[in-house]
């Protein structure tokens, strides 16, 4: 059975089923980062951009060089997030 992209076999249509599922997820990734950067330029626009929402402590410089928009010190980060 053929679909409309011309998938011809088994082998080809799971290939074009994992592509599909790929993408998806790098479009959900990108979604996730442009949210979290939003979040930073609405913390930028309020004056707490690089102050730890959990301890209220200054995120360091390299950190915020990393990752722009971070929102915890490193070590407050829960475990399975590093």
């Amino acid at each position: 059975m053929r679909d409309e992209e011309g998938v011809g076999d088994v082998a080809d249509e799971a290939s074009l089923i994992r592509d599909r599922e790929e993408a998806i997820e790098d479009v959900d990734l990108d979604r996730e980062t442009l949210e979290q950067i939003d979040r930073a330029l609405q913390r930028m626009e309020a004056g707490t951009y690089g102050v730890s929402e959990v301890s209220g402590k200054p995120i360091p410089i390299d950190r915020l060089d990393a990752v722009p928009y971070a929102t915890t010190l490193v070590e407050e980060e829960p475990l399975e997030a590093r």
